[in-house]
């Protein structure tokens, strides 16, 4: 029977099936996976047979991922084999000490260019060309800007929430949730709630309105629920903006006028908007061509960068990566419910919160201060063959905590800013050199596993 697909991956397919005709797509365990039927001559038959290669998914969003293995590789005997051949071990990949720390660059500054990279690194510049694209193509690796939210009027939160009696099938939160313009992304999760996900709001009024307004919405009016709402404030990463926040950006471009003589802090230029809404889709679109393209000035985009930057409106251009090599996401729940046994081991905490030298990824892809109940918010990558209970236990060190956990299971719209950035500007890192004299050099080596 045909499946009906989200409209998202309909218009995927769409395009693929323009340039192969005979592809199909299935469902498989949440994921949308393409093969294409050609015919193949066999010697064993002597005559030609039909088979099917794997092209690749289709992400929640829309986006297509090729297939990261070789043509001649991509044969599958069963579409349900297909789960098999996207879910092989990544770590046969090795990512060797150089890899991260071209990661590190990209995460910080993506516009850093290849010499930069090279004479920082002490390699050959063509080295650092053929490991960034090998980068780009294994970890399905993107560059956007990251915005600062708070900066335009928006605090972010966060909503959980757990079905009582039936819940609404993935297909119908994302069509409830994906048109809202201020939602960030959207998890299906496993453990005490069955739901996550994260909104702007300006006004806790604001949330409250918009949050009535979602829960009466036919998709979910019709199953008991408890929802649980608090503001969160991200200490470490970033979540990346969808499309449909953007359009939110551009209602708030300035005009000059009686009624608006002055500009807001939270309002932008058209120039300014333009410049940053090519950003957000390429992190390193290139400044002249967005002048050629909007017909500025000569080397206005450039300044009008730097001026977004000056104004922490855009934090850095950065990367993303749509195909990190981890099995699942945890989002680990510290409850404090004991204070001054936190404060105590305050230094621990940011200790443990680093960058893990080991991996191409930030040890926690996002760090969040998290209202109701206090505590923090640890989004955890978990490695293949990893468990969550081993980053329990390791936080579960720090006193003053009450640990939980959910798993996310699928994303259902948006989604994570995968990446390994060390920043002295972000905390836990600024916290250790403020308050507890750690030199950037002493800090280096702790990232790095090169302290006792």
């Amino acid at each position: 029977m045909p499946i009906t697909l989200p409209t998202a991956i309909a218009r995927a397919f769409e395009l693929i099936r323009k340039r192969h005709p005979h592809a199909s797509v299935s469902q498989i365990r949440n994921g949308f996976y393409v093969v294409e039927s050609v015919a193949r001559h066999s010697e064993s038959k002597g005559r030609n047979v039909t088979v099917s290669l794997y092209l690749g998914r289709i992400l929640d969003d829309g986006r297509f991922v090729p297939a990261r293995h070789r043509k001649a590789k991509n044969e599958v005997s069963s579409v349900y084999k297909l789960a098999e051949v996207e879910s092989e071990s990544d770590e046969s990949i090795s990512f060797d000490d150089a890899d991260r720390r071209i990661l590190e660059t990209l995460s910080n500054d993506s516009r850093t260019s290849a010499a930069g990279i090279a004479k920082k690194l002490g390699i050959g510049v063509g080295s650092i060309n053929y490991r960034i694209g090998r980068l780009e193509k294994r970890l399905g690796m993107r560059y956007e800007a990251e915005l600062n939210t708070t900066e335009f009027g928006f605090s972010r939160f966060a909503v959980m929430v757990r079905f009582l009696s039936g819940k609404p099938t993935e297909d119908e939160v994302r069509e409830a949730l994906g048109p809202e313009p201020l939602l960030l992304c959207a998890f299906s999760t496993k453990g005490a709630y069955d739901l996550f996900f994260i909104v702007l709001a300006e006004t806790t009024y604001e949330l409250e309105k918009w949050m009535y307004r979602i829960k009466t919405l036919p998709q979910f009016r019709r199953f008991a629920a408890k929802w649980v709402v608090s503001y969160i404030t991200v200490e470490q990463g970033y979540i990346p903006v969808r499309e449909e926040f953007l359009q939110i950006l551009k209602g708030r471009v300035w005009h000059k006028s009686k009624e608006t003589p002055v500009r807001e802090s939270w309002q932008l230029l058209e120039r300014e908007y333009a410049v940053l809404e090519e950003l957000c889709r390429n992190g390193n679109a290139d400044f002249a061509e967005i002048d050629r393209k909007h017909a500025f000035g000569k080397g206005a985009a450039h300044y009008t960068y730097h001026k977004l930057l000056e104004r922490r409106q855009i934090l850095r251009t950065t990367i993303g990566m749509d195909r990190p090599p981890i099995s699942y996401v945890a989002i680990i729940h510290a409850d404090q419910d004991n204070m001054d046994q936190f404060v105590e081991h305050r230094e621990l905490f940011f200790r443990t919160t680093i960058t893990d030298s080991s991996t191409v990824l930030n040890k926690f892809t996002m760090v969040c201060g998290f209202g109701t109940p206090y505590g923090l918010l640890f989004f955890a990558p978990v490695y293949r063959g990893g468990a969550v209970e081993g980053l329990e236990a390791e936080l579960s060190k720090i006193k003053g905590f009450n640990i939980s956990s959910l798993i996310i299971t699928s994303t259902i719209i948006g989604g994570l800013g995968f990446r390994r950035l060390i920043s002295m500007d972000q905390s836990p890192y600024s916290s250790l050199i403020k308050h507890y004299g750690y030199t950037e050099d002493k800090l280096a080596q702790l990232i790095r596993g090169a302290h006792d």
